[in-house]
């Protein structure tokens, strides 16, 4: 383990490749299989401190996605990307993160529950996390790992197999929609959440000469997300130029495909990256 700016990192080295996690929000900052670049993108300017969220790597969303639903104040995307997490267990090529409810989140959101999160390379990224209800009643949540993946330029990927999906377009007030059968590209701000998605997608980059393949299961949604040039402008830890240098391809259960939880029970989903 070492210190990145007072956070504790650690590092799962193999023959495959090197990967890099931080304590602080069981965060996935930088996965770079070797002789080959980078898979996820972590941002020049973000901040690595207390409270702080990492703009990069995987977030772990929960409990909600997106603004606080109750528009009282509480952090965007829950607070489990902002808390520190346990290591419960870290080996050369895979680790164990756990986050458990205490006084602080329950201020927050009331209810009693633990993550955990496990992080394995081995020619491919495999990230597990699974929501264990330990409250008296069931609750809703909306989970994500919202994953930023490095591309060439944006402008010049497609992302293939969202065809014919019903989406809410964020950026369109929250217009429902469903994606032509063609591959989605950008040309401009793109938010989309995807609901009943395929437990597949592709993203081509044809300036970096690669394929990322995304399967999943536990996951019903897919979050497909690029500020653009002006709104990445305003945001202090993306950079005016980075914009174009990533892409967000989410794996959640959110907005129709919201979980609710039985008291004493638990849900499993996991994601699957290959480059």
């Amino acid at each position: 383990m070492h210190t990145m700016d007072a956070l504790p990192v650690h590092w799962l080295r193999t023959h495959h490749g090197d990967l890099q996690v931080f304590e602080h929000g069981g965060h996935v900052a930088t996965w770079t299989p070797h002789d080959r670049p980078p898979v996820l993108w972590l941002s020049p300017c973000s901040r690595f401190a207390p409270g702080e969220a990492i703009r990069g790597g995987i977030p772990v969303i929960f409990p909600w996605f997106g603004d606080d639903p109750e528009r009282r104040g509480r952090p965007a995307h829950g607070f489990a990307r902002r808390l520190p997490w346990r290591a419960v267990e870290v080996a050369q090529a895979y680790a164990v993160f756990e986050l458990t409810d205490d006084a602080h989140t329950r201020s927050l959101w009331p209810h009693a529950f633990a993550l955990r999160l496990g992080v394995e390379i081995t020619d491919a990224l495999t990230i597990t996390l699974t929501i264990h209800n330990r409250d008296h009643a069931p609750f809703r949540c909306e989970p994500a790992l919202h994953t930023y993946f490095a591309v060439g330029d944006v402008r010049r990927v497609r992302v293939h197999g969202l065809e014919g999906v019903t989406f809410l377009d964020k950026v369109d007030g929250m217009q429902r929609k469903v994606q032509p059968t063609a591959p989605l590209t950008f040309a401009g701000e793109t938010d989309r959440v995807f609901v009943g998605a395929p437990s597949r997608l592709e993203i081509e980059d044809p300036v970096l000469q690669r394929r990322i393949r995304v399967s999943t299961s536990g996951l019903r949604s897919a979050i497909v997300w690029n500020p653009w040039a002006t709104k990445a402008a305003k945001m202090g830890d993306v950079g005016d130029d980075a914009w174009s240098g990533f892409l967000c391809a989410e794996s959640g259960n959110v907005a129709d495909d919201a979980l609710t939880i039985p008291a004493g029970d638990s849900a499993t989903m996991q994601v699957r990256i290959e480059a």
